[in-house]
């Protein structure tokens, strides 16, 4: 990507390209992951403050001269946004339930604390570093039990590894020994 854009050629290419994606009704991102480009550089590119050199601009240029996207095309694009935006809805409210556990959980040892008459700010502080504690730990045995059940997935692939291999040696034994020529039988018993 060069960074001095040609005067002429830069901005009528940019203007293509926003063109393009503007009849097949894509965003910048969307063009960007269809086309097959970073999307900071078609940013750039749309904005003329660079151009696209080589295979880019031999891929763009065949980009710029396909059709439009026809109605089946359209769906498909249509289809990737919702599932994208369902994919954040769903983040967003996993991150909201986790967010509302961990008031509802504040509040509880806030309350056994003020029962318990200890609900000075360093017994508050001592709650909250055992609960981080605890969640520490519990992050960490999960990493470990992930980390033993890929060491387990990997002696398993290996051991598969191993025996294929050991099938393809035995099939290649086979074959040369049928091709190999025998040897004459010779008799050296005296007569």
């Amino acid at each position: 990507m060069q960074t001095q854009p040609e005067s002429s050629g830069a901005d009528t290419m940019a203007a293509r390209i926003k063109s393009k994606r503007a009849i097949d009704g894509l965003s910048q991102a969307e063009a960007a992951r269809m086309w097959g480009f970073n999307k900071f550089t078609l940013q750039q590119w749309e904005r003329g403050r660079c151009h696209p050199r080589g295979l880019h601009r031999a891929r763009i240029e065949s980009i710029l001269a396909a059709p439009p996207m026809d109605a089946p095309a359209r769906a498909i694009v249509a289809e990737m946004r919702t599932d994208a935006r369902r994919a954040y809805l769903a983040r967003r409210r996993a991150k909201a339930e986790k967010n509302s556990q961990m008031r509802r959980i504040r509040k509880a040892v806030n309350r056994n604390l003020a029962r318990s008459g200890r609900l000075g700010n360093s017994a508050h502080k001592a709650e909250k570093r055992r609960i981080r504690k605890a969640e520490k730990r519990r992050i960490k045995n999960a990493k470990e039990r992930a980390r033993k059940a890929a060491i387990e997935r990997a002696r398993i692939r290996m051991s598969e590894i191993k025996k294929q291999r050991a099938r393809i040696a035995e099939i290649e034994e086979e074959r040369t020994s049928k091709h190999r020529p025998k040897q004459a039988f010779l008799d050296f018993s005296t007569e």
